[in-house]
């Protein structure tokens, strides 16, 4: 992703305090501010995935922090998606995992 300093600003840039999905927070508050996004058609990512990465963590850790960035931009995803959306998203990620 390519974006001018002035929209990560406004933003609020990353928030160090998530300690995963941190990445997915500051889309989610791009979203928000961004007036229009162009997509380049140019792949411009590589996900590598290696033994002590977070990919390896359980799925109660990564519930615990995708449920925390929601939390944390509740109020605009709730306004933009409502929240019967919202909560519906969080039911079928949480009942993914009871199948796990």
């Amino acid at each position: 992703m390519l974006f001018s300093k002035r929209l990560y600003l406004e933003a609020g840039g990353f928030r160090h305090h998530i300690g995963m999905y941190e990445d997915w927070d500051i889309k989610i508050r791009l979203a928000r501010d961004a007036v229009c996004w162009k997509y380049s058609g140019i792949t411009g990512l590589v996900h590598r995935h290696h033994g002590s990465g977070l990919s390896n963590q359980d799925p109660l850790t990564h519930l615990r922090w995708m449920l925390a960035v929601i939390y944390e931009n509740r109020e605009w995803l709730e306004t933009r998606y409502g929240q019967r959306i919202l909560y519906n998203a969080i039911a079928q990620r949480v009942n993914r995992l009871q199948g796990l």
